[in-house]
Protein backbone atom coordinates (compact mmCIF):
# COMPACT_ATOMS: atom_id res chain seq x y z
CA UNK A 1 0.00 0.00 0.00
CA UNK A 2 2.56 2.80 0.92
CA UNK A 3 4.59 1.84 -2.37
CA UNK A 4 1.19 2.06 -4.54
CA UNK A 5 0.96 5.40 -2.59
CA UNK A 6 4.36 6.71 -3.18
CA UNK A 7 3.91 5.83 -6.73
CA UNK A 8 1.18 7.67 -7.41
CA UNK A 9 2.73 10.91 -5.72
CA UNK A 10 5.52 10.44 -7.92
CA UNK A 11 3.91 10.33 -11.06
CA UNK A 12 1.87 13.73 -9.88
CA UNK A 13 5.27 15.38 -9.93
CA UNK A 14 5.25 15.30 -13.23
CA UNK A 15 2.00 17.46 -13.93
CA UNK A 16 3.83 20.28 -11.25
CA UNK A 17 5.31 23.22 -13.04
CA UNK A 18 8.85 24.68 -11.47
CA UNK A 19 8.44 23.18 -7.87
CA UNK A 20 8.72 19.62 -9.32
CA UNK A 21 12.50 19.36 -9.46
CA UNK A 22 12.53 20.55 -5.89
CA UNK A 23 9.66 18.46 -4.85
CA UNK A 24 11.12 15.04 -6.55
CA UNK A 25 14.58 15.84 -4.65
CA UNK A 26 12.37 16.03 -1.66
CA UNK A 27 11.63 12.50 -2.23
CA UNK A 28 15.08 11.13 -3.06
CA UNK A 29 16.12 11.96 0.20
CA UNK A 30 13.63 11.15 2.51
CA UNK A 31 13.85 7.77 4.44
CA UNK A 32 10.49 6.50 3.03
CA UNK A 33 11.90 6.58 -0.38
CA UNK A 34 15.36 5.05 0.34
CA UNK A 35 13.08 2.06 1.99
CA UNK A 36 11.11 1.79 -1.19
CA UNK A 37 13.83 1.24 -3.28
CA UNK A 38 15.24 -1.65 -1.02
CA UNK A 39 12.04 -3.08 -0.21
CA UNK A 40 12.79 -5.99 -3.20
CA UNK A 41 15.72 -8.21 -3.56
CA UNK A 42 16.22 -8.64 -7.58
CA UNK A 43 18.59 -11.63 -8.34
CA UNK A 44 21.00 -11.49 -10.79
CA UNK A 45 18.69 -13.50 -13.99
CA UNK A 46 21.39 -13.88 -16.66
CA UNK A 47 25.22 -13.58 -16.63
CA UNK A 48 26.26 -10.74 -18.21
CA UNK A 49 29.29 -10.11 -21.05
CA UNK A 50 32.49 -9.30 -19.37
CA UNK A 51 33.86 -5.82 -19.80
CA UNK A 52 35.51 -5.74 -23.44
CA UNK A 53 37.57 -2.51 -22.64
CA UNK A 54 41.68 -2.56 -21.95
CA UNK A 55 42.41 -1.91 -18.53
CA UNK A 56 44.89 1.29 -17.64
CA UNK A 57 48.32 -0.02 -15.96
CA UNK A 58 49.17 3.55 -14.68
CA UNK A 59 45.97 3.67 -12.38
CA UNK A 60 46.15 0.41 -11.15
CA UNK A 61 49.75 1.04 -9.88
CA UNK A 62 48.21 4.57 -8.64
CA UNK A 63 45.81 2.45 -6.70
CA UNK A 64 48.08 0.21 -5.42
CA UNK A 65 49.50 3.37 -3.90
CA UNK A 66 46.27 4.45 -2.27
CA UNK A 67 46.29 6.96 -5.33
CA UNK A 68 42.82 7.78 -6.72
CA UNK A 69 43.91 9.26 -10.64
CA UNK A 70 40.36 9.95 -12.04
CA UNK A 71 39.79 12.62 -15.37
CA UNK A 72 43.05 14.28 -14.78
CA UNK A 73 43.00 14.75 -11.19
CA UNK A 74 45.57 12.53 -8.64
CA UNK A 75 44.21 12.63 -4.89
CA UNK A 76 46.00 10.76 -1.98
CA UNK A 77 44.03 9.02 0.74
CA UNK A 78 44.78 6.74 3.17
CA UNK A 79 41.68 4.55 4.54
CA UNK A 80 40.51 3.95 0.99
CA UNK A 81 38.90 6.38 -1.37
CA UNK A 82 37.55 9.49 -0.60
CA UNK A 83 33.88 9.72 -2.44
CA UNK A 84 33.65 13.29 -2.00
CA UNK A 85 36.89 15.26 -1.53
CA UNK A 86 36.81 18.97 -0.90
CA UNK A 87 39.55 19.51 -3.50
CA UNK A 88 38.48 16.95 -6.35
CA UNK A 89 36.84 18.66 -9.51
CA UNK A 90 33.95 17.72 -10.87
CA UNK A 91 34.89 15.51 -13.46
CA UNK A 92 37.06 13.35 -10.80
CA UNK A 93 33.66 12.87 -8.64
CA UNK A 94 32.01 11.51 -11.73
CA UNK A 95 34.41 9.02 -12.77
CA UNK A 96 35.14 8.16 -9.32
CA UNK A 97 31.37 6.88 -8.88
CA UNK A 98 30.99 5.59 -12.19
CA UNK A 99 33.19 2.93 -11.79
CA UNK A 100 34.94 2.32 -14.99
CA UNK A 101 38.44 1.98 -13.15
CA UNK A 102 36.74 -1.54 -11.62
CA UNK A 103 38.41 -2.99 -15.07
CA UNK A 104 41.68 -2.13 -13.55
CA UNK A 105 41.12 -3.98 -10.38
CA UNK A 106 39.55 -7.05 -12.72
CA UNK A 107 42.86 -7.19 -14.77
CA UNK A 108 44.71 -7.33 -11.60
CA UNK A 109 42.49 -9.71 -10.55
CA UNK A 110 42.07 -8.33 -7.33
CA UNK A 111 38.59 -9.52 -5.92
CA UNK A 112 39.31 -8.45 -2.52
CA UNK A 113 40.25 -4.96 -2.93
CA UNK A 114 37.31 -4.56 -5.44
CA UNK A 115 34.71 -5.57 -3.41
CA UNK A 116 35.96 -3.55 0.02
CA UNK A 117 35.78 -0.74 -2.64
CA UNK A 118 32.33 -1.57 -3.40
CA UNK A 119 31.07 -2.22 -0.18
CA UNK A 120 32.38 1.00 1.32
CA UNK A 121 30.83 3.04 -1.63
CA UNK A 122 27.30 0.85 -0.53
CA UNK A 123 27.80 1.72 2.86
CA UNK A 124 28.65 5.80 2.41
CA UNK A 125 26.83 6.64 -0.75
CA UNK A 126 23.63 4.10 -1.06
CA UNK A 127 21.32 7.31 -0.48
CA UNK A 128 20.52 9.55 -3.24
CA UNK A 129 23.04 12.42 -4.14
CA UNK A 130 22.86 15.05 -6.91
CA UNK A 131 25.87 14.38 -8.70
CA UNK A 132 26.76 9.94 -7.74
CA UNK A 133 22.78 8.94 -8.08
CA UNK A 134 22.25 11.64 -11.76
CA UNK A 135 21.15 9.41 -14.40
CA UNK A 136 24.43 9.20 -16.47
CA UNK A 137 26.34 8.53 -13.36
CA UNK A 138 24.49 5.83 -12.37
CA UNK A 139 24.19 4.40 -15.76
CA UNK A 140 27.94 3.77 -15.76
CA UNK A 141 27.80 2.12 -12.39
CA UNK A 142 25.41 -0.19 -13.44
CA UNK A 143 26.56 -1.58 -16.15
CA UNK A 144 30.38 -1.55 -14.56
CA UNK A 145 29.50 -3.31 -11.66
CA UNK A 146 27.03 -6.09 -13.96
CA UNK A 147 29.79 -6.33 -16.20
CA UNK A 148 32.22 -7.21 -13.14
CA UNK A 149 29.60 -9.45 -11.58
CA UNK A 150 31.12 -12.84 -11.90
CA UNK A 151 34.52 -10.99 -10.76
CA UNK A 152 33.10 -9.07 -7.49
CA UNK A 153 30.92 -12.49 -6.39
CA UNK A 154 33.66 -14.54 -6.86
CA UNK A 155 34.90 -15.73 -3.36
CA UNK A 156 32.46 -13.65 -2.28
CA UNK A 157 30.25 -14.34 1.14
CA UNK A 158 26.78 -14.08 1.08
CA UNK A 159 26.47 -11.07 2.92
CA UNK A 160 28.17 -9.31 0.51
CA UNK A 161 26.24 -10.88 -2.45
CA UNK A 162 22.92 -9.72 -0.98
CA UNK A 163 24.41 -6.50 -0.29
CA UNK A 164 25.68 -5.61 -3.50
CA UNK A 165 22.48 -7.54 -5.65
CA UNK A 166 19.78 -5.32 -3.34
CA UNK A 167 21.96 -2.04 -4.23
CA UNK A 168 21.50 -3.02 -7.62
CA UNK A 169 18.15 -3.12 -7.47
CA UNK A 170 17.74 -0.27 -5.90
CA UNK A 171 19.91 1.83 -8.68
CA UNK A 172 17.99 0.35 -11.17
CA UNK A 173 14.65 0.89 -9.82
CA UNK A 174 15.93 4.95 -9.00
CA UNK A 175 17.55 5.18 -12.73
CA UNK A 176 14.15 3.71 -14.00
CA UNK A 177 12.13 6.71 -12.29
CA UNK A 178 14.63 9.13 -12.81
CA UNK A 179 16.60 8.99 -16.31
CA UNK A 180 14.35 11.44 -18.14
CA UNK A 181 15.58 13.95 -15.69
CA UNK A 182 19.42 13.67 -16.73
CA UNK A 183 21.63 15.56 -18.69
CA UNK A 184 21.22 15.18 -22.69
CA UNK A 185 23.41 14.40 -25.16
CA UNK A 186 26.57 11.54 -24.13
CA UNK A 187 25.57 11.73 -20.83
CA UNK A 188 21.94 10.59 -22.28
CA UNK A 189 23.47 7.53 -23.77
CA UNK A 190 25.17 6.38 -20.45
CA UNK A 191 21.85 6.12 -18.57
CA UNK A 192 20.38 4.53 -20.80
CA UNK A 193 22.38 1.40 -21.52
CA UNK A 194 22.96 1.07 -17.57
CA UNK A 195 19.15 0.79 -17.51
CA UNK A 196 19.48 -2.03 -20.40
CA UNK A 197 22.07 -3.82 -18.27
CA UNK A 198 19.49 -3.67 -15.40
CA UNK A 199 16.28 -4.95 -17.48
CA UNK A 200 18.72 -8.34 -19.13
CA UNK A 201 20.56 -8.99 -16.06
CA UNK A 202 18.36 -7.93 -13.15
CA UNK A 203 14.68 -10.06 -12.31
CA UNK A 204 12.07 -8.45 -13.19
CA UNK A 205 13.50 -6.00 -15.56
CA UNK A 206 11.24 -6.51 -19.19
CA UNK A 207 9.69 -2.84 -18.51
CA UNK A 208 13.36 -1.38 -17.81
CA UNK A 209 14.21 -3.05 -20.86
CA UNK A 210 12.01 -1.68 -23.34
CA UNK A 211 12.24 1.45 -21.76
CA UNK A 212 15.71 1.67 -22.80
CA UNK A 213 15.69 0.11 -25.89
CA UNK A 214 13.22 3.19 -26.79
CA UNK A 215 15.32 5.65 -25.35
CA UNK A 216 18.34 4.39 -27.34
CA UNK A 217 16.49 4.44 -30.43
CA UNK A 218 15.55 8.18 -29.96
CA UNK A 219 18.89 9.23 -28.87
CA UNK A 220 20.64 7.22 -31.76
CA UNK A 221 18.49 9.27 -34.10
CA UNK A 222 18.86 12.56 -32.63
CA UNK A 223 22.84 12.26 -31.10
CA UNK A 224 24.28 10.03 -34.48
CA UNK A 225 24.15 12.44 -37.70
CA UNK A 226 24.26 11.14 -41.34
CA UNK A 227 27.62 11.00 -41.75
CA UNK A 228 28.45 8.83 -38.18
CA UNK A 229 29.10 12.23 -36.74
CA UNK A 230 28.20 12.82 -33.30
CA UNK A 231 25.96 15.83 -32.36
CA UNK A 232 28.66 17.28 -29.46
CA UNK A 233 31.77 17.37 -31.93
CA UNK A 234 34.13 16.41 -29.61
CA UNK A 235 36.58 13.27 -30.60
CA UNK A 236 37.00 11.95 -26.92
CA UNK A 237 32.87 11.98 -26.64
CA UNK A 238 32.73 10.37 -29.94
CA UNK A 239 34.60 7.47 -28.62
CA UNK A 240 32.67 7.39 -25.42
CA UNK A 241 29.55 7.61 -27.62
CA UNK A 242 30.20 4.44 -29.60
CA UNK A 243 32.33 2.42 -27.16
CA UNK A 244 28.36 2.66 -25.47
CA UNK A 245 26.83 1.89 -28.39
CA UNK A 246 28.88 -1.38 -29.29
CA UNK A 247 28.11 -2.37 -25.65
CA UNK A 248 24.63 -2.21 -25.55
CA UNK A 249 24.67 -4.09 -29.23
CA UNK A 250 26.97 -6.67 -27.92
CA UNK A 251 24.44 -7.11 -25.39
CA UNK A 252 21.48 -6.94 -26.99
CA UNK A 253 22.94 -9.34 -29.70
CA UNK A 254 23.73 -12.32 -26.69
CA UNK A 255 20.36 -11.62 -25.17
CA UNK A 256 18.79 -12.07 -28.64
CA UNK A 257 16.58 -8.98 -27.55
CA UNK A 258 15.97 -6.51 -30.12
CA UNK A 259 18.14 -3.69 -31.24
CA UNK A 260 17.31 -0.02 -32.48
CA UNK A 261 16.87 -0.42 -35.93
CA UNK A 262 19.32 2.59 -36.54
CA UNK A 263 21.91 0.76 -34.00
CA UNK A 264 23.99 -1.18 -36.48
CA UNK A 265 24.58 1.38 -38.64
CA UNK A 266 25.04 4.24 -36.06
CA UNK A 267 28.03 2.38 -35.58
CA UNK A 268 29.38 1.74 -38.47
CA UNK A 269 29.28 5.06 -39.54
CA UNK A 270 30.82 6.55 -36.32
CA UNK A 271 33.48 4.02 -37.19
CA UNK A 272 34.65 5.56 -39.93
CA UNK A 273 34.29 9.11 -38.45
CA UNK A 274 36.52 8.41 -35.32
CA UNK A 275 39.23 7.53 -38.29
CA UNK A 276 38.91 11.55 -39.22
CA UNK A 277 39.53 12.25 -35.70
CA UNK A 278 42.87 10.49 -35.93
CA UNK A 279 46.76 11.54 -35.99
CA UNK A 280 49.28 9.47 -37.04
CA UNK A 281 50.26 8.16 -33.77
CA UNK A 282 46.84 6.53 -33.73
CA UNK A 283 45.72 8.93 -31.13
CA UNK A 284 42.67 11.12 -31.41
CA UNK A 285 42.49 15.42 -31.73
CA UNK A 286 42.20 17.94 -28.87
CA UNK A 287 39.20 19.20 -29.72
CA UNK A 288 36.10 19.95 -27.51
CA UNK A 289 37.75 18.77 -24.37
CA UNK A 290 39.55 15.82 -25.86
CA UNK A 291 42.52 14.32 -25.31
CA UNK A 292 44.48 11.82 -26.87
CA UNK A 293 43.19 8.77 -25.92
CA UNK A 294 44.24 5.14 -25.49
CA UNK A 295 45.58 3.38 -28.55
CA UNK A 296 44.61 0.34 -27.22
CA UNK A 297 40.70 1.60 -26.29
CA UNK A 298 40.94 2.95 -29.45
CA UNK A 299 41.48 -0.12 -31.20
CA UNK A 300 39.47 -2.09 -29.61
CA UNK A 301 36.40 0.09 -30.73
CA UNK A 302 37.46 0.07 -34.44
CA UNK A 303 37.67 -4.00 -33.86
CA UNK A 304 34.47 -4.48 -32.07
CA UNK A 305 32.64 -1.80 -34.39
CA UNK A 306 33.94 -4.32 -37.57
CA UNK A 307 35.57 -1.21 -38.54
CA UNK A 308 37.31 -3.16 -41.73
CA UNK A 309 39.61 -0.77 -43.68
CA UNK A 310 37.03 1.92 -44.33
CA UNK A 311 38.88 5.46 -45.46
CA UNK A 312 38.74 8.27 -43.39
CA UNK A 313 35.57 10.31 -43.70
CA UNK A 314 35.50 13.95 -43.52
CA UNK A 315 32.26 14.74 -41.12
CA UNK A 316 30.61 16.95 -43.16
CA UNK A 317 27.39 17.81 -40.60
CA UNK A 318 29.26 18.79 -38.14
CA UNK A 319 32.75 20.42 -39.89
CA UNK A 320 35.62 19.15 -39.39
CA UNK A 321 38.35 18.36 -42.23
CA UNK A 322 40.89 16.00 -42.96
CA UNK A 323 43.58 16.84 -44.96
CA UNK A 324 46.03 14.49 -45.95
CA UNK A 325 48.89 14.09 -48.07
CA UNK A 326 52.44 12.23 -48.02
CA UNK A 327 53.06 11.57 -44.09
CA UNK A 328 51.43 15.25 -43.56
CA UNK A 329 47.87 15.47 -41.95
CA UNK A 330 45.93 18.06 -40.74
CA UNK A 331 42.76 18.17 -39.23
CA UNK A 332 40.69 21.09 -39.18
CA UNK A 333 37.35 22.50 -36.94
CA UNK A 334 35.40 24.30 -39.51
CA UNK A 335 32.11 23.92 -38.39
CA UNK A 336 29.27 25.29 -36.22
CA UNK A 337 29.52 24.63 -32.21
CA UNK A 338 26.68 22.24 -31.06
CA UNK A 339 23.30 23.18 -29.55
CA UNK A 340 23.55 24.93 -26.26
CA UNK A 341 22.20 21.89 -24.61
CA UNK A 342 25.04 19.38 -25.42
CA UNK A 343 27.46 22.57 -25.46
CA UNK A 344 28.61 21.84 -21.90
CA UNK A 345 32.02 20.73 -23.43
CA UNK A 346 32.39 22.63 -26.52
CA UNK A 347 35.42 24.99 -26.72
CA UNK A 348 36.18 28.18 -28.35
CA UNK A 349 38.01 26.56 -30.60
CA UNK A 350 36.36 27.84 -34.13
CA UNK A 351 38.72 27.45 -37.23
CA UNK A 352 41.68 26.05 -35.18
CA UNK A 353 43.67 22.74 -36.94
CA UNK A 354 46.47 20.13 -35.81
CA UNK A 355 48.85 18.92 -37.87
CA UNK A 356 51.15 15.76 -37.63
CA UNK A 357 54.15 14.47 -39.56
CA UNK A 358 53.64 10.66 -39.42
CA UNK A 359 53.47 9.39 -35.94
CA UNK A 360 54.86 13.27 -34.86
CA UNK A 361 52.41 15.62 -33.89
CA UNK A 362 53.25 19.57 -34.50
CA UNK A 363 51.17 22.27 -34.13
CA UNK A 364 48.12 20.88 -31.61
CA UNK A 365 45.59 22.29 -29.64
CA UNK A 366 46.15 22.42 -25.43
CA UNK A 367 44.18 20.13 -24.65
CA UNK A 368 40.74 18.98 -22.44
CA UNK A 369 38.95 16.25 -20.83
CA UNK A 370 39.13 16.76 -17.54
CA UNK A 371 42.04 19.04 -15.74
CA UNK A 372 43.93 19.23 -12.24
CA UNK A 373 41.61 22.06 -10.97
CA UNK A 374 38.83 24.13 -12.63
CA UNK A 375 40.74 26.78 -13.71
CA UNK A 376 42.42 24.68 -15.98
CA UNK A 377 38.77 23.28 -17.45
CA UNK A 378 37.94 26.74 -17.88
CA UNK A 379 41.09 27.92 -19.23
CA UNK A 380 41.82 25.12 -21.60
CA UNK A 381 38.23 26.01 -23.07
CA UNK A 382 39.44 29.21 -23.89
CA UNK A 383 40.56 30.21 -28.24
CA UNK A 384 43.97 31.50 -26.53
CA UNK A 385 44.41 27.07 -25.90
CA UNK A 386 44.00 26.64 -29.51
CA UNK A 387 45.66 26.82 -33.04
CA UNK A 388 43.81 29.71 -34.04
CA UNK A 389 42.93 33.50 -34.23
CA UNK A 390 41.78 35.34 -31.34
CA UNK A 391 40.61 39.23 -30.99
CA UNK A 392 40.89 41.32 -28.45
CA UNK A 393 41.51 38.50 -26.26
CA UNK A 394 38.47 37.33 -26.01
CA UNK A 395 37.07 34.38 -27.47
CA UNK A 396 35.16 33.14 -30.10
CA UNK A 397 32.17 31.85 -28.50
CA UNK A 398 30.52 32.81 -24.84
CA UNK A 399 30.02 30.80 -22.55
CA UNK A 400 27.41 31.21 -19.65
CA UNK A 401 27.33 30.64 -16.30
CA UNK A 402 26.26 26.88 -16.04
CA UNK A 403 28.97 25.91 -18.54
CA UNK A 404 26.98 25.77 -21.56
CA UNK A 405 27.66 28.20 -25.39
CA UNK A 406 25.57 31.17 -24.92
CA UNK A 407 27.23 33.07 -27.66
CA UNK A 408 27.96 30.83 -30.77
CA UNK A 409 29.02 32.28 -34.16
CA UNK A 410 26.15 33.13 -36.23
CA UNK A 411 27.70 31.37 -39.17
CA UNK A 412 30.65 29.03 -39.86
CA UNK A 413 31.38 28.47 -43.39
CA UNK A 414 33.76 25.91 -45.32
CA UNK A 415 34.78 24.92 -48.80
CA UNK A 416 36.76 22.75 -50.02
CA UNK A 417 38.62 21.87 -53.06
CA UNK A 418 40.78 18.93 -54.02
CA UNK A 419 42.62 19.34 -57.33
CA UNK A 420 46.22 16.82 -58.26
CA UNK A 421 46.45 16.07 -54.76
CA UNK A 422 46.66 19.78 -53.54
CA UNK A 423 44.20 20.44 -50.99
CA UNK A 424 42.77 23.62 -50.46
CA UNK A 425 39.90 24.52 -47.44
CA UNK A 426 38.33 28.40 -47.39
CA UNK A 427 36.62 28.89 -44.12
CA UNK A 428 35.43 31.64 -41.94
CA UNK A 429 33.55 32.59 -38.49
CA UNK A 430 31.85 35.65 -37.47
CA UNK A 431 32.38 34.54 -33.68
CA UNK A 432 33.65 38.46 -33.22
CA UNK A 433 31.12 40.00 -34.96
CA UNK A 434 29.20 41.49 -31.86
CA UNK A 435 32.18 42.42 -29.83
CA UNK A 436 34.56 43.52 -33.01
CA UNK A 437 32.60 43.84 -36.11
CA UNK A 438 35.28 41.48 -36.83
CA UNK A 439 34.67 38.40 -38.97
CA UNK A 440 37.50 35.75 -39.20
CA UNK A 441 38.62 34.35 -42.35
CA UNK A 442 41.27 31.26 -42.69
CA UNK A 443 42.47 29.59 -45.72
CA UNK A 444 44.71 25.99 -45.32
CA UNK A 445 46.79 24.87 -48.70
CA UNK A 446 48.22 21.49 -48.74
CA UNK A 447 50.97 20.64 -51.13
CA UNK A 448 49.73 17.48 -52.73
CA UNK A 449 53.55 16.28 -51.59
CA UNK A 450 52.57 17.03 -48.45
CA UNK A 451 55.58 18.99 -47.86
CA UNK A 452 54.11 22.62 -47.23
CA UNK A 453 51.06 24.05 -45.49
CA UNK A 454 50.29 27.26 -46.79
CA UNK A 455 47.51 29.37 -44.48
CA UNK A 456 46.24 32.78 -44.85
CA UNK A 457 44.21 34.44 -41.96
CA UNK A 458 41.93 37.50 -43.00
CA UNK A 459 40.51 39.62 -40.41
CA UNK A 460 37.56 41.44 -42.02
CA UNK A 461 36.45 44.79 -39.85
CA UNK A 462 37.54 47.95 -38.21
CA UNK A 463 40.71 48.92 -36.73
CA UNK A 464 42.77 49.25 -33.83
CA UNK A 465 41.76 45.48 -32.38
CA UNK A 466 44.62 43.53 -30.84
CA UNK A 467 44.81 40.06 -32.34
CA UNK A 468 46.93 36.78 -31.69
CA UNK A 469 47.40 34.33 -34.02
CA UNK A 470 48.48 31.12 -31.98
CA UNK A 471 50.08 27.84 -33.39
CA UNK A 472 50.30 25.88 -30.08
CA UNK A 473 53.68 22.85 -30.72
CA UNK A 474 54.09 19.14 -28.96
CA UNK A 475 56.04 19.05 -26.32
CA UNK A 476 58.14 16.90 -28.64
CA UNK A 477 58.84 19.62 -31.08
CA UNK A 478 62.48 21.43 -30.19
CA UNK A 479 61.54 24.99 -31.41
CA UNK A 480 64.15 27.89 -32.07
CA UNK A 481 63.54 31.43 -33.36
CA UNK A 482 65.43 33.61 -35.96
CA UNK A 483 65.33 36.17 -37.89
CA UNK A 484 63.72 34.27 -40.75
CA UNK A 485 60.85 32.23 -38.57
CA UNK A 486 60.95 29.21 -36.44
CA UNK A 487 62.40 26.31 -37.13
CA UNK A 488 60.74 23.24 -35.19
CA UNK A 489 62.95 19.81 -34.72
CA UNK A 490 60.63 16.60 -34.39
CA UNK A 491 62.05 13.24 -32.25
CA UNK A 492 61.94 11.44 -35.91
CA UNK A 493 64.47 14.20 -37.49
CA UNK A 494 62.27 15.82 -39.58
CA UNK A 495 62.97 19.39 -39.67
CA UNK A 496 59.66 22.42 -40.45
CA UNK A 497 60.32 26.27 -41.05
CA UNK A 498 57.45 28.44 -39.86
CA UNK A 499 57.38 31.86 -41.71
CA UNK A 500 55.25 34.60 -41.30
CA UNK A 501 53.74 38.16 -42.67
CA UNK A 502 51.67 40.13 -41.36
CA UNK A 503 52.74 40.49 -37.36
CA UNK A 504 54.89 40.29 -35.17
CA UNK A 505 56.37 36.89 -34.26
CA UNK A 506 57.29 35.58 -30.96
CA UNK A 507 58.50 32.30 -29.28
CA UNK A 508 56.44 31.43 -25.79
CA UNK A 509 56.24 29.24 -23.31
CA UNK A 510 53.28 26.53 -22.51
CA UNK A 511 51.83 23.95 -21.50
CA UNK A 512 50.23 20.91 -22.89
CA UNK A 513 47.27 18.81 -21.45
CA UNK A 514 46.32 16.48 -24.18
CA UNK A 515 47.05 13.25 -21.84
CA UNK A 516 44.94 13.41 -18.93
CA UNK A 517 46.65 13.91 -15.71
CA UNK A 518 50.14 14.95 -17.21
CA UNK A 519 50.68 18.46 -17.97
CA UNK A 520 53.68 18.88 -20.13
CA UNK A 521 55.99 22.12 -20.79
CA UNK A 522 55.73 22.76 -24.47
CA UNK A 523 56.13 26.31 -26.78
CA UNK A 524 53.33 27.95 -28.72
CA UNK A 525 53.90 30.30 -31.96
CA UNK A 526 52.16 33.51 -31.25
CA UNK A 527 51.75 36.35 -34.03
CA UNK A 528 50.37 39.45 -32.58
CA UNK A 529 49.39 42.57 -34.33
CA UNK A 530 46.46 45.37 -34.76
CA UNK A 531 44.16 45.15 -37.28
CA UNK A 532 43.84 47.65 -39.87
CA UNK A 533 40.71 49.35 -41.82
CA UNK A 534 38.65 46.80 -43.85
CA UNK A 535 40.70 43.60 -43.71
CA UNK A 536 44.02 42.44 -41.91
CA UNK A 537 46.03 39.64 -43.44
CA UNK A 538 48.49 37.21 -41.63
CA UNK A 539 49.97 34.77 -44.37
CA UNK A 540 52.00 32.40 -42.70
CA UNK A 541 53.90 29.00 -43.99
CA UNK A 542 54.67 25.65 -42.62
CA UNK A 543 57.34 23.84 -44.74
CA UNK A 544 59.15 20.73 -44.28
CA UNK A 545 62.78 21.70 -44.69
CA UNK A 546 64.89 17.93 -44.76
CA UNK A 547 64.44 14.76 -42.57
CA UNK A 548 67.73 13.97 -41.33
CA UNK A 549 69.24 10.68 -41.28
Amino acid sequence: MLSATVSRFWHGLGTLSGAAAAARKFVYRSRVYRAILRSHLPRLSARPPQDPWPANPARLMALGRGCYDFAGQQINAVGGLPWFPTAATFHWVEEAHGFSWLRDLAAADAPDEARELVSDWIAHCGAWHPVSWRPDVLGRRLTSWLSHADFLLRGADMGFERWFIGSLGAQATHLSRSIDEGPAGAERLAAAVGLLYSGLYLSEGERRLNKAVDILDQAVAEQILGDGSHIERSPSIHLDVLCLLIVARDALKNAAERAPSGLPGAIERMSRILLTYRHGDGRLALFNDSCEENVALIETALRLADAGDWPAANSTNIGFQSLAAGDTLVIMDAGMPPPASVSYRTHAGSLSFELSDGDNRVIVNCGGRGGPSSDWVTALRATAAHSTVSVGNTDSVGFADDGSVCRPPAGVTCNRHDENGNIWIESSHDGYQEDFETVHERRLFLTANGAELRGEDNLVGPADHPFAARFHLHPGVDAAIDDVGVTLRLKSGSRWKFRVVGGVLSLAENVYMGRVGSGAASHQIVVRGTTSHNKTTIKWALTRESTEG
